[in-house]
């Protein structure tokens, strides 16, 4: 099973990992024993241990005390902070917080790559609210340690069975109006009545679902102009995880590149090896303009083959999707 959407849990997410645990699914931890690949914006990728930085020790302290000075003001974020912080870009807000610029390029493209925007186009306010509502860096670390090999659909079949046909599945809601008796929701050929509803998708689709004459005047312009993150997913699947007997984790972490994380999420140690490499942010609209799926799947064979190095396996298939 291949999940082509959101895959990655961590003990941060405890409502789903309750749900994950209710339901019996089975866990699969994130393959990371061995040598990771980094590499430092605008530079070549290297072999480092699993736990070492791609900085100079000098550049490492200054990541550090920056992080710490982050995860600071990301704690104590308040209302009165919001007018001067957003009327600063959230990279110049993390270069203020460092002294040199390696430190200052790396944390700006892993953050980046996280929100899925370039940080010179939001806002710090913006930035330090969504590392808060993740909880902060902390909870980022511990957001993507296992995933579900026989797939994140088990968690929507397990509702759908406890809630005894009470869920439409596979009915996408194609319209959704409001007057004074209540809502009315049309999806396939039927239209359901209702007193209230909760509508949870994403903002850009809200003009399509008829949302914006529904909703405050103030809040039109703004949901009008949304423009969500870039991310593209693809997914390399080879007879075995042959970077394992290499001695490589099959992680690589090259921020500010087109493709710029890849991780090991082979479902088993006698099974196929599976990579799963993201482009975010700029790398992901760079990607997307190559429109041909099997077109980005060899574009992500063949940076993996440069990265890690010698003769790599024949591709038994791939996927990739762009979520934008």
């Amino acid at each position: 099973t291949l999940d082509l959407g959101a895959q990655l849990i961590g003990d941060a997410h405890v409502q789903v990992r309750k749900l994950a645990d209710a339901a019996g699914l089975r866990r699969a931890d994130i393959h990371k024993s061995g040598d990771v690949l980094q590499a430092i914006p605008g530079d070549t990728v290297r072999r480092t241990p699993p736990d070492a930085s791609p900085l100079s020790w000098v550049d490492s302290l200054d990541a550090l005390q920056a992080s710490w000075r982050l995860d600071r003001a990301t704690r104590h974020l308040g209302p009165g902070q919001v007018h001067a912080l957003d009327h600063k870009s959230a990279d110049a807000f993390v270069r203020s917080l460092t002294l040199f610029e390696p430190a200052a390029a790396m944390l700006s493209a892993l953050i980046g790559g996280e929100l899925c925007v370039p940080l010179d186009e939001i806002s710090a306010y913006e930035a330090l609210d969504q590392g808060r509502a993740v909880g902060g860096l902390a909870g980022e670390i511990g957001s993507a340690g296992w995933f579900l090999p026989d797939g994140a659909s088990g968690l929507v079949d397990y509702l759908a069975t406890e809630l005894a046909g009470d869920v439409l599945l596979n009915s996408p809601a194609a319209f959704v109006s409001v007057d004074h008796s209540g809502v009315s929701l049309r999806a396939r050929d039927e239209t359901i009545r209702a007193g209230r509803a909760i509508i949870a998708i994403p903002p850009q689709l809200y003009r399509a679902a008829g949302l914006l004459p529904q909703l405050p005047e103030t809040w039109r312009p703004v949901l009008a102009d949304w423009r969500p993150g870039t991310v593209v997913k693809t997914i390399l699947v080879y007879d075995l995880p042959w970077w394992r007997s290499r001695g490589f984790s099959g992680s690589v972490l090259a921020p500010d590149e087109v493709f710029s994380a890849a991780i090991d999420t082979s479902p088993a140690l006698d099974g196929p090896g599976v990579l799963v490499v993201f482009s975010t942010a700029r790398g992901a609209r760079t990607l997307g303009e190559t429109e041909h799926e099997s077109a980005r799947v060899a574009q992500a064979a063949n940076w993996v083959r440069q990265c890690f190095g010698g003769e790599v396996p024949r591709l038994v298939t791939g996927r990739s999707i762009n979520w934008s």
